[in-house]
């Protein structure tokens, strides 16, 4: 299984160049609370005054004494981050040149992109009831692909409805959900009926969500994901070229050209868009567009 975790690793080491870049980092020395402005740390010559990352919270640094470290008043859970506890040992990053939590938001924007084309296959089950025509799906379907029932008999057959007609924009006064299927087909009554549908990929939280389980995608798409997540984090390493009081200064002191992350943004894009091409056509083998007539 894919956990949440091996696609943030994955993706920071892409984006990390795997070993050339090397971020100053350190620990914690004593555990710290959601609230707490002041920590230790094992070696404070390797922070600096401005943003640290504990875990997966961006904290402010004020000030440093030895191996104390303060934050601004304001210092704690900065740039749409959350103030959270830390555990002893919690690995402590200056200026993290990508923080995790930017990681985990566009691998989740990459599983919501990727899942429009690659969805997730489910089902849902009733008892057919003779007078009755609509049944109601649940609020996750996204597209029905069949509709089966189970024939009387030791067969242990499921017959394939043949006349169904899937309504997203059901009445919500009588159909919660605002989704429901009409069957149209001549059924016996009490028997099961099975109605496949796709829904839309599930975003990870956890660290020990899988791409998998929780998110519903198979394991062939965790390259797809990660890929999706790099070219866009690349795409922004340009505006930090930038400096906004002199951009013509901006360019002699930086070593990287502006444009240079963008070309690269373009590259690993193009690597995703063929892989994604790749699963799509797996995912269309798998599941083919199914005929059925209406009513």
């Amino acid at each position: 299984m894919t956990t949440f975790n091996n696609l943030i690793d994955d993706a920071l080491t892409m984006l990390h160049g795997y070993v050339r870049n090397q971020e100053q980092t350190t620990w914690l020395t004593a555990a710290l609370d959601s609230s707490a402005i002041t920590l230790s740390v094992n070696n404070g010559a390797r922070v600096g005054m401005g943003r640290v990352e504990i875990d997966d919270e961006l904290v402010f640094v004020d000030s440093i004494t030895g191996s104390t470290v303060a934050l601004a008043p304001w210092g704690r859970g900065i740039d749409g981050t959350t103030a959270a506890s830390h555990v002893i040992n919690s690995k402590v990053t200056f200026t993290p040149l990508f923080p995790r939590s930017q990681v985990k938001v566009q691998l989740n924007n990459t599983i919501n992109a990727v899942g429009r084309q690659i969805q997730v296959p489910s089902y849902t089950t009733f008892s057919f009831v003779a007078p009755r025509t609509t049944y109601a799906l649940p609020a996750d379907v996204d597209a029905v692909s069949e509709v089966s029932w189970q024939v009387v008999g030791p067969s242990r057959l499921w017959q394939k409805a043949k006349r169904w007609t899937y309504n997203q924009v059901a009445n919500t006064t009588e159909w919660p959900t605002g989704k429901t299927v009409d069957i149209f087909d001549s059924i016996t009554p009490g028997r099961t009926v099975q109605v496949n549908y796709f829904k839309d990929p599930s975003g990870l939280s956890s660290g020990s969500d899988t791409l998998e389980t929780t998110a519903g995608l198979p394991a062939s798409c965790r390259d797809v994901v990660v890929l999706g997540a790099v070219a866009k984090l690349l795409s922004a390493v340009d505006a930090s070229l930038l400096d906004q009081n002199s951009v013509a200064a901006g360019f002699f002191d930086e070593k990287r050209q502006p444009g240079s992350g963008s070309t690269v943004a373009r590259t690993i894009y193009a690597l995703y868009q063929q892989r994604l091409s790749e699963e799509i056509d797996r995912f269309r083998n798998q599941y083919p567009t199914p005929v059925h007539y209406r009513r």
